[in-house]
């Protein structure tokens, strides 16, 4: 199955207790999940990393959370593996959470519900292939 997404701006603040914070975008892609980010110092945000990019694929996903804020919201990445997201900063115990902005809420309840899909249908599958 095929499935792709408009690209989800994100954040994750908070980086390295604080020093820095890192900005990027999430899209799916033909079955995998692609995170594009740079870090930032978190004081003046002048001096920057360069652009790094992370394939992952959908069945390496234990499942994904939108959580809504009053001002934000987070969507909450789970993999099966504590490598899923060992490159992403900020990432704890096989989970990686987004800021999500409110202006991009929509895009990223669409995100989670595909990704939701994904899951669930290969689950389908593995159960019929058994």
């Amino acid at each position: 199955m095929s499935i792709s997404s408009q690209p989800v701006p994100f954040t994750i603040p908070n980086v390295d207790h604080g020093l820095r914070k890192a900005e990027g975008v999430l899209k799916l892609d033909d079955g995998m999940l692609n995170l594009e980010y740079k870090t930032k110092d978190g004081f003046v945000g002048v001096i920057q990393s360069d652009i790094q990019e992370l394939r992952i694929p959908l069945k390496e996903l234990e499942g994904v959370e939108f959580k809504k804020g009053l001002f934000s919201h987070k969507l909450i990445l789970h993999g099966t593996s504590m490598k899923s997201f060992e490159k992403v900063p900020g990432t704890e115990q096989a989970s990686c959470t987004l800021k999500i902005a409110r202006k991009n809420r929509k895009s990223a309840q669409n995100l989670a519900s595909q990704i939701r899909l994904f899951l669930s249908e290969e689950k389908l599958r593995k159960l019929d292939e058994s």
